[in-house]
């Protein structure tokens, strides 16, 4: 399945090169675009690799099998505002479950999140067909992480269901959560729209760094003691797709008559 990941995601980035539009191509001017919304649509190639060492640390000693890196799918929606070289978006991300196996063990893993950032991106390189953005902003993420012991069916223990509040947990946690709040630093790749609306790929990576450690909770209703606390360590990578709506720069007829026609325009309070 990684391997499978990796060569779409390079396939995209080579469908980059060759849907580039060529200077040579009799084509719009991106300059005369002044400003654009943007919708970024995150559905394809959307990873996060993240670092739980004191986790992992924590689990094993319980001969728990859990390794210091996880890496997740990530499904992702953000909007964003463009006026020339800066930019600002808000990005939602949903981190799908993974799932790991021991059999060493005999236990087995599952660690999602859920987290939004406001970045604040300026344009680096701009060239006709291309541009280049750096991003920088903050956010917050709210990580959960299931364990379980894996056996046979009847050594699991038979529950009332009109009692569960009272039921044993023997062979499953509640669930672990971590939040924490992070700085994110990223670099963005994408076409200069030449359109009113246009869509476009685009490529990110960067990294989130949480602000400060934080301890491992629950969302059960119970607390631990000695808890271990984890700092957010996460690298990312995006092979997504933008649509703009782009608008162009007003001349100044356009924007005198503009003018002339707010003045004009008392909604009926002064009329003539």
């Amino acid at each position: 399945m990684k391997t499978f990941s990796l060569f779409i995601f390079f396939l995209l980035g080579y469908a980059q090169v060759l849907l580039a539009q060529k200077d040579s191509v009799v084509i719009p001017d991106p300059d005369e675009y002044d400003w654009s919304s943007h919708i970024y649509l995150g559905p394809f190639i959307n990873m996060s690799i993240g670092n739980y060492a004191q986790l992992k640390n924590a689990l094993n000693r319980q001969g728990i099998d859990f390794s210091r890196f996880q890496t997740n799918s990530m499904a992702s929606l953000s909007f964003g505002i463009q006026k020339q070289r800066v930019k600002i978006g808000m990005e939602a991300l949903y981190g799908l479950n993974n799932s790991n196996t021991s059999k060493k063990t005999a236990t087995q893993t599952r660690l999602g999140f859920q987290a939004w950032s406001v970045t604040v991106g300026y344009g680096l390189i701009r060239q006709r067909n291309r541009q280049w953005f750096l991003n920088a902003g903050i956010g917050f993420q709210e990580t959960r992480v299931n364990i379980y012991k894996m056996g046979a069916a009847s050594s699991a223990p038979s529950v009332p269901f009109d009692n569960l509040l009272n039921a044993p947990t023997a062979g499953q946690s509640p669930t672990l959560l971590h939040k924490n709040t992070f700085l994110e630093l990223s670099l963005e790749h994408t076409f200069r729209p030449k359109r009113p609306v246009s869509l476009n790929p685009v490529v990110r990576f960067g990294y989130r760094y949480g602000t400060k450690p934080r301890d491992w909770g629950s969302d059960a209703n119970i607390a631990f003691q000695n808890a271990p606390a984890d700092r957010l360590n996460q690298f990312f990578i995006q092979s997504i797709f933008v649509m703009s709506k782009n608008h162009k720069k007003l001349t100044p007829a356009e924007k005198e008559a503009r003018r002339k026609n707010r003045e004009a325009n008392t909604w009926g309070l002064n009329p003539q």
